[in-house]
């Protein structure tokens, strides 16, 4: 009998049983109703998943039930004797507290669990025959019954059948788990009894085993820093005293700041031993009563508790900011890894852990749009910004058919005879309620809702039908680059899009030129590779762009076929001001030299950036000291002028 109710236990399509005690037969009748109607609710949703996946689903809530009814307690008893002894127990019972002339409700529950300790019950009554003390007392506290007023709300009755029968299957799945390793237990005790030492030795490596168990339910394998669980468990209990005792406490949600790109450049293995040792930096400037904890990736959860000001909190917030600012050495790496710091606190920010957490992390999104490296509060104009980024999402949709996209394009120019040799393709988007919208606000989103792709694609077309035009009237060699997303390049039929592109504006191949970052070709180097082999065939060009700000540029410019590299404004800003940008500069120019590869500065603003330039044999440059990227009509007068 046991063995079946354990296969039962273990049973993922099981159903319930469920035993209506009632002299009453309308109150049968209700229930036979609700359970009917939630059970056919919860059929049609299996039965939709199954038509829709191949498969039945097991995340409806509702039980499969299977009732029987009573109508006085000894009859209850009889028939819950009987279940037993078939192996098919029942999970449930409402017992109405007033059936005469036999057993009430209290002392037919009692008379149950004589022989069945583990059935739920609910006592349902109209009346006050028992108080909860004496109802309590007579049951001697048992935690298996509830009490259900009449007249009962169906809804409420559903959630107790649902929970109560959830309640009672797990504690048959803890018995039966029990039950084998229990079993496991005897038998390996058995095999050992006739070695004493061996019997301790197998003991103690249980013991051990039991408890890197529960270490690992509740910690991170990698860091040995607590996990989500435990970290939930944690701001509940804090949670608790602060509502005892009015401690306050706050969540912080740290994040290294371009983390992927450190696994995907130098690989995982010094990826792991950079987490490793945030994890030991972080836990080294705590205290006792805070926690540490990794909440998954990069990303790590503090738990500050005791501060008795927020301007405290922030002030730790930016120890460890400033911390992560320094150099460290790590696998034979020397590495200056910045991070971004949410911050919500309780219980302005909310009352329980979830909201918490939630905020915490849009403070962290906050940080990492305002420009990362630094901590961020957690604000109710977060959920504004929310709204407004869904109209944007929604105005987005549209935006294409309803043509409000336009292109801008910023000159390239030969700076030895000052001419336009090359412009650079600039999508702009102007909404007739919103304004202009900044590319840096709604390409973002065009990547994340899947337009990206449609819209780059319109990009490139009128790119390249101008330039034919261009050429034809003002400037036969002028040659158009255009930027192409990560999702964009990823596409199957990339090069097929490319190539149709050319044939129906009648571009030459050698006069586009497209423009990719080192986080497309990280994304999927051997396929980034065979693309733009096909494409060089045709004798499209490529360049990189922000070159100078990854982690392995120069091993890309080894291994895949550029034409160009574009070095990032962030070094010409410096470069004659600050030492180590005037060297990177002459670096990078020097090295694509070497390598036979164009080279190209991006965001030169004044004559001593531009003078500098040429006299370290860097002769195209783009930026706003020559022309600011300027609508179709400027680009034609402008081209007329060289």
């Amino acid at each position: 009998m046991l063995k079946k109710a354990n296969d039962t236990a273990q049973n993922q399509d099981k159903h319930f049983r469920i035993l209506l005690v009632d002299d009453n037969t309308a109150i049968h009748n209700d229930f036979y109703k609700i359970i009917s109607k939630n059970q056919h609710v919860a059929d049609a949703m299996r039965n939709r998943k199954e038509s829709l996946f191949g498969t039945v689903l097991s995340e409806v809530t509702f039980p499969n039930l299977k009732i029987d009814s009573a109508y006085q307690g000894q009859e209850a008893f009889s028939l819950v004797s009987k279940s037993l002894s078939d192996g098919e127990p029942y999970s449930l019972a409402f017992v109405d507290v007033r059936m005469p002339p036999g057993w009430d409700g209290v002392e037919t529950i009692r008379s149950l669990w004589e022989i069945d300790p583990n059935i739920q019950c609910v006592i349902c009554t109209a009346y006050s025959d028992y108080s909860w003390q004496e109802t309590s007392q007579f049951l001697k506290n048992s935690d298996n019954f509830l009490i259900l007023k009449k007249p009962f709300d169906s809804v409420e009755a559903c959630q107790m059948i649902a929970a109560l029968t959830k309640k009672w299957d797990l504690k048959r799945q803890v018995v039966y788990q029990i039950n084998n390793l229990e079993r496991l237990v005897d038998e390996r005790t058995a095999a050992l009894k006739k070695s004493n030492r061996e019997l301790e030795k197998s003991l103690a490596a249980l013991e051990n085993s039991l408890s890197l168990l529960a270490h690992q339910a509740t910690h991170d394998t990698l860091t040995g820093l607590p996990n989500r669980v435990l970290l939930s468990d944690r701001i509940q209990q804090a949670i608790v005293d602060a509502k005892r005792s009015s401690a306050s406490f706050s969540v912080l949600y740290f994040d290294l700041d371009n983390f992927k790109h450190i696994n995907d450049a130098l690989g995982h293995q010094v990826g792991d031993c950079l987490l490793q040792y945030v994890a030991k930096t972080l836990s080294g400037n705590i205290r006792e009563s805070d926690t540490v904890a990794r909440f998954g990736g990069d990303e790590f959860v503090i738990l500050l508790r005791g501060y008795p000001k927020e301007e405290e909190v922030r002030a730790k917030a930016g120890k460890f900011i400033e911390i992560f600012n320094q150099p460290i050495e790590l696998s034979g790496h020397q590495l200056t890894v910045t991070s971004s710091i949410g911050i919500s606190h309780h219980p302005n920010d909310g009352d329980n852990a979830e909201t918490l957490l939630k905020n915490a992390d849009a403070a962290l999104s906050q940080a990492k749009k305002i420009g990362k490296n630094l901590f961020q509060d957690y604000h109710e104009n977060f959920n504004k910004y929310t709204l407004e980024r869904e109209k944007i999402t929604s105005a987005l949709r549209q935006a294409q058919k309803k043509q409000e996209f336009i292109l801008h394009y910023q000159p390239i120019v030969q700076l030895n005879s000052r001419n336009i040799v090359g412009l650079e393709a600039l999508l702009r988007w102007q909404h007739p309620v919103f304004g202009k919208i900044k590319p840096q606000i709604f390409i973002p989103i065009a990547e994340e809702i899947g337009l990206i792709s449609p819209i780059g694609e319109w990009v490139l077309k009128t790119a390249c039908l101008q330039t034919k035009k261009w050429q034809q009237s003002v400037s036969p060699g002028l040659q158009i680059a255009v930027n192409v997303s990560v999702y964009q390049f990823q596409q199957k039929n990339f090069v097929e899009i490319v190539r149709n592109v050319l044939l129906e504006t009648g571009l030459e191949p050698r006069f586009l030129e497209l423009e990719i970052t080192e986080s497309l070709i990280i994304e999927n180097a051997v396929d980034a590779s065979q693309k733009m082999e096909e494409l060089k065939k045709l004798g499209v060009k490529f360049s990189i762009d922000d070159f100078g700000t990854g982690y392995a540029s120069l091993n890309y410019l080894k291994i895949f076929p550029f034409d160009k590299v574009k070095i990032d404004k962030s070094f010409i800003d410096g470069i004659t001001l600050n030492s180590d940008d005037n060297s990177i500069v002459q670096a990078i120019i020097a090295i694509t030299k070497t390598m036979n590869i164009e080279v190209l500065a991006e965001g030169v603003e004044n004559k001593e950036q531009a003078d500098y330039l040429l006299a370290n044999h860097c002769v195209l440059v783009q930026g706003d000291y020559f022309s600011l990227p300027v609508e179709e009509k400027v680009v034609s007068e402008l081209l007329k002028k060289t």
